[in-house]
């Protein structure tokens, strides 16, 4: 805290301690011979309401105010003010005297304490009421020798009368100050604790060590501010406070003694040593139900991998019965021979789609269960793009090809290359699938500062819209797509795979004019992710 007096009516400067110019910045001189150099250290965005509140100090007496100022040396801090008129017994003001704290760090300490949890704000905001007024150093307030009894009652008066804890020890460790709101919280009277060692009889003893060394510190001139340690109350409880200790000195500038200035927060440290625990208690759930989840994908994979395995075989035996199947029919009448034909062509047909249903689910459990390992590597993009194309415009039976743009200038990226081209792949194969009779399937390679895009548009049925928000899942068939092949995985497929690469895949679809599919990577990610 910070304490000066000054006449009135001239408002010349009588004395100023030295936390003033600790606090403020400004050499001893300059505040004797400016009189108002507190005012011009107003943050300008406070003057207004400072001198507002300052209105009614010779009306009323005293004035409390917290304000920002600017400091010589260009530092914003926050400040805690109280200012008492002194008046004669006639009633004429001859004297001004104001004590001043730093609560920068309460402030700071507020705004993060209010964001812990708005359940506590209502408290918080109680709490910080009733101390905002207490929150003031006055460790030099007392020990400085008054010019007159009126000024040293006035002191005396706000010490003990001050809703925070204020005590103070000698040099030895002694409790020479004991106010009413220290009595209020631990229950201890000042007759009871005057004379008394401070930390062997009132400090809990796993605080005992901590606590002597911050009043040793003190005793050094070495001031501590904020810091939390329990007190014993008169029946055995504990009160947390948070301590700002100040150096006491006499009039000579030796140091006799400490001051401090506290605040009960045992109802804030109560709240936060719970919050902790249920942090801790639902840290340990989440990793628990983790492990439950990796084991679970573990066993999925492992009955996808079981099952598909066991289904190729009994196909196989299909497949090779319906081949002999199709060669005895060579020998039986014309007839019967087209009808075995028929019969053998459906099982065929039949076992393909198996086949492609187990593959697509083998893929899918691969990559949902994480057991896909990604290995990117440096990707030429549009040849890429053009050689993926090239290969699907060489199977297709009417005629179409996929016609391929670029956008941007290309550069080379980084991906895994299986990935990028099973997921491209059945993207394209979809293009063709659900556009027959129409235009040309589109690729285009979209290339950007910050990020590369890959756009397939084909021009076909499209997708009705209230089943758009079903695109991506497993075996999802549109109700205008059931008569067109296919195990409804082809997209799940694709989604996970972009994933794992660090992209993101999203459509667009209109019924009866098309579907748009676009995949997106962040070029910085990328190389972020894979050190390139």
């Amino acid at each position: 805290e910070v304490v000066w007096g000054r006449n009135l009516p001239d408002y010349q400067m009588q004395y100023v301690s030295d936390s003033v110019v600790k606090l403020y910045g400004f050499p001893m001189a300059d505040w004797y011979e400016n009189p108002n150099l507190w005012k011009d250290m107003i943050h300008p965005d406070d003057i207004q309401q400072v001198e507002k509140d300052n209105e009614p100090l010779f009306s009323v007496g005293v004035t409390e105010l917290e304000y920002r100022i600017i400091t010589l040396d260009k530092e914003i801090k926050w400040i805690s003010s109280s200012t008492r008129i002194i008046k004669s017994t006639d009633g004429t003001p001859f004297f001004m005297t104001g004590i001043a704290q730093d609560i920068t760090a309460q402030k700071t300490a507020q705004e993060q304490l209010k964001q812990l949890n708005d359940n506590l704000e209502e408290k918080s905001n109680k709490l910080e009421n009733s101390n905002l007024k207490l929150r003031q150093n006055i460790s030099e307030m007392v020990t400085l020798r008054t010019k007159s009894e009126a000024v040293a009652q006035e002191l005396r008066h706000f010490l003990e009368t001050a809703n925070a804890p204020i005590f103070g020890i000698d040099a030895n460790g002694k409790v020479n100050e004991w106010n009413q709101t220290s009595e209020k919280i631990t229950g201890f009277k000042k007759e009871e604790v005057f004379g008394k060692n401070l930390v062997k009889t009132y400090i809990t003893e796993d605080y005992q060590k901590a606590v002597k060394l911050v009043l040793d510190n003190a005793l050094k001139g070495e001031e501590t501010a904020n810091y939390e340690f329990p007190l014993f109350t008169k029946e055995g409880s504990r009160v947390m406070v948070l301590l700002n200790s100040s150096t006491r000195r006499n009039s000579d500038g030796e140091i006799v003694g400490v001051l401090g200035v506290g605040q009960d927060i045992t109802i804030i440290n109560e709240y936060k040593e719970n919050l902790e625990k249920k942090v801790k208690h639902r840290t340990i759930e989440l990793e628990e139900s983790l492990e439950r989840e990796k084991e679970l994908g573990k066993l999925k994979s492992s009955f996808v991998s079981t099952a598909s395995h066991q289904f190729r075989t009994p196909l196989a035996a299909i497949q090779a019965n319906s081949e002999l199947l199709s060669m005895l029919a060579r020998d039986v009448e014309q007839q019967n021979q087209e009808k075995c034909i028929k019969i053998t062509n459906r099982i065929t047909v039949e076992i393909a789609r198996m086949t492609e249903l187990m593959d697509d689910v083998l893929l899918l459990g691969k990559s949902t269960s994480g057991s896909i390992d990604v290995k990117p590597q440096e990707i030429n993009l549009v040849d890429f793009c053009q050689t993926l194309a090239k290969r699907f415009n060489d199977i297709q039976t009417d005629g179409r090809i996929i016609n391929v743009a670029t956008e941007g200038e290309p550069y080379n990226v980084y991906l895994d290359f299986k990935l990028l081209s099973q997921a491209l792949s059945n993207l394209l194969s979809n293009a063709f699938k659900f556009s027959l009779g129409k235009s040309n399937p589109t690729l285009t390679v979209s290339f950007k500062p910050k990020g590369f895009s890959l756009i397939v548009e084909d021009y076909g049925i499209g997708i009705p819209k209230a089943e758009i928000a079903n695109l991506f899942h497993p075996f999802f068939r549109a109700n205008n797509a059931t008569e067109i092949k296919g195990t409804g995985l082809g997209l799940s497929i694709a989604k996970e795979y972009i994933e794992l690469n660090k992209g993101i895949l999203t459509g667009k679809s209109t019924e009866g004019i098309g579907t748009k599919f676009e995949i997106s990577f962040k070029k910085y990610v990328l190389r972020e992710k894979y050190g390139n």
